[in-house]
């Protein structure tokens, strides 16, 4: 009966475990304009090498103190407290502050400095989160739990293969681009922010990790106002495509033909 009795603890033990691993929660940082950054997290530093996107798996959900430290000497140290919750994975944004500050530096010389904030962008539950394990197929991000999940931003270019399931023969630059339902969810969460500034940061917030099709990204890059916006996420967005030589339909976004021009320039020296 004890032997039992016993057993039924240790059974019990290891489900708890198992429930409590699986509600731990997982944090992304990533900056707005690609400068690189050192990630402190609790006094712990997560990656030692500068990037401009880090993730964290396998944290509490809990209050952490974070500190973002930047490559570049005129900006000033990031710090803020962040709240985790179970089972999520939440995205912040690094966003530059439009006023700057004056400072002496070592040399006794005037320089303008300038500081970052973080936004929350997105919190998505882990269950939804498996079903895009697959996007990082390849891409060169590396997944190490609990330590870093650092994505470059360059996607590895793989020819077309049975596990497309269309009929894309063509250059393949991430797979597979997400569903329709997936897609319609990502639409309207951009289109709800008001301005260009704040779609673009939701739409880069929303992309890593995933994949789309070309159709998907002429759709979206449509919902920015200005021209220029328009042209700077669709040369950002190219990363992010799966049919690589179908991204010319981007181009149909643009307002002007000069715009498409150049998207076709860029897609070029790819």
């Amino acid at each position: 009966m004890d032997n039992i009795k016993a057993l039924i603890t240790l059974l019990l033990l290891l489900m708890l475990g198992t429930m409590l691993q699986a509600q731990n929660s997982s944090l992304l940082i990533y900056s707005e304009d690609s400068v690189k950054f050192h990630l402190i997290l609790d006094s712990k530093e997560y990656n030692p090498i500068a990037q401009t996107q880090v993730k964290v798996e396998d944290l509490n959900a809990t209050s952490h103190k974070v500190k973002i430290l930047f490559t570049e000497e005129r900006v000033q140290p990031t710090k803020a407290i962040i709240h985790l919750k179970s089972g999520t994975e939440t995205s912040y944004l690094l966003k530059r502050n439009k006023e700057s500050k004056t400072m002496t530096n070592e040399y006794d010389a005037m320089v303008s400095t300038y500081e970052y904030s973080l936004k929350l962008v997105s919190e998505q539950s882990n269950e939804a989160k498996e079903q895009q394990v697959s996007y990082d197929s390849f891409t060169n991000a590396v997944v190490v739990t609990n330590n870093v999940d650092v994505y470059q931003g360059k996607n590895t270019y793989q020819t077309a293969d049975s596990t497309n399931n269309n009929s894309y023969n063509g250059k393949i630059g991430c797979t597979p681009a997400i569903d329709e339902l997936a897609f319609k969810r990502v639409l309207q969460t951009i289109s709800s922010q008001p301005f260009d500034d704040d779609k673009i940061s939701t739409a880069k917030g929303l992309f890593v990790s995933k994949c789309f099709s070309s159709q998907q990204i002429e759709k979206i890059v449509a919902l920015f106002e200005f021209e220029d916006n328009k042209l700077d996420f669709a040369k950002y967005a190219y990363t992010y495509a799966y049919d690589l030589d179908n991204y010319g339909i981007v181009g149909n976004a643009f307002d002007f033909k000069a715009s498409k021009a150049e998207l076709l320039r860029y897609i070029k020296s790819k």
